[in-house]
């Protein structure tokens, strides 16, 4: 360890939290990096993007937003990284259901379907009890929700209940709706012009944004209430890891897109999904990516509808 950094703790906390183009430069500071590697404008405008876009990741802001950078600290701090590496479940994301539901039974819990929560009941200041659509009354001491803040305080539970202060903030809470899924079944795997195209090369998360500002521009779309026919996606194909989610030489590929405004200015998403997709799947063309033959299912707005192209 160098002696710089040996002589101050603070100094090597601050450098497991900070972000990689810090570390990078820290080290030039200290003399260690003896030859740093010779990179091109448009490659460092290319590594801006993919660490800026960690911090707008699901949220409703630009990487020139306030506070976006803080969002970026947070998940370096969290992961030991700024730039988080692609995670697939083994089996679909049913299978985590499945593991779930098996640990639960295993530990004595009782599982219900088709059984809607509609009120959680308060007595003496403490959740007492769940309400099902039917009427049933379930007690208990404690009551977790997997519902969202709103939905949770200001539907399930009576308002009344609730201290004024803290009723205000919930009230006040964001939770704009900005991002949209677009699955792709593709016939093989995709390529990329100037890549190996074997599936090491493919496994990461692939980021489709050559510059900080090319993902200001598709959020500044969203501020006014539409989409942009050049968004920035996060794409994994989940196939390369667990064969089992595609026919055999066949692959799966999931895009996150952003932003995608939970309403639209113009028109809505039933009658706009289709002009959606299609500019997802523009984009990454565009972007020298070679999509085999393909069907798509797109989400947004939460409900999944089905599609050709």
């Amino acid at each position: 360890m160098p002696a710089a950094v040996a002589r101050r703790p603070w100094l090597r906390r601050r450098r497991r939290i900070l972000p990689v183009g810090y570390r990078r430069r820290g080290l030039a500071l200290l003399g260690l990096a003896r030859r740093p590697p010779v990179l091109t404008a448009a490659v460092l405008a290319g590594l801006r993007a993919v660490v800026a876009a960690q911090g707008i990741f699901g949220a409703f802001a630009g990487p020139w937003s306030a506070g976006t950078g803080a969002m970026l600290l947070l998940q370096a701090a969290a992961e030991g990284s700024a730039i988080s590496p692609a995670l697939n479940i083994r089996g679909g994301i049913g299978a985590l259901g499945t593991a779930l539901r098996k640990a639960a039974t295993g530990a004595g819990a009782e599982i219900r379907t088709n059984a809607e929560a509609v009120n959680i009941l308060v007595k003496s200041g403490k959740a007492a009890a769940v309400v099902l659509a039917d009427g049933q009354q379930i007690p208990a001491r404690a009551i977790l929700s997997t519902a969202d803040p709103k939905n949770t305080f200001l539907n399930l539970v009576d308002p009344t209940e609730l201290d004024p202060n803290f009723l205000l903030k919930v009230r006040n809470y964001r939770s704009t709706g900005t991002v949209a899924k677009v699955n792709l079944a593709l016939s093989g795997l995709p390529a990329f012009a100037g890549v190996k195209n074997d599936a090491s090369d493919l496994s990461g998360r692939i980021h489709i944004a050559p510059e900080v500002d090319y993902i200001e521009r598709a959020y500044d779309a969203a501020k006014y209430g539409d989409f942009s026919s050049e968004p920035y996606m996060d794409i994994t194909i989940p196939s390369i890891a667990d064969p089992s989610l595609a026919p055999r030489g066949a692959h799966v590929m999931s895009i996150h897109v952003q932003y995608a405004p939970y309403e639209l200015k113009r028109g809505d998403w039933k009658s706009r999904r289709e002009e959606f997709g299609d500019a997802a799947v523009k984009a990454a063309i565009d972007m020298r990516l070679e999509l085999q033959e393909f069907n798509r299912r797109m989400r947004a707005e939460g409900q999944p509808t089905t599609g050709q192209a």
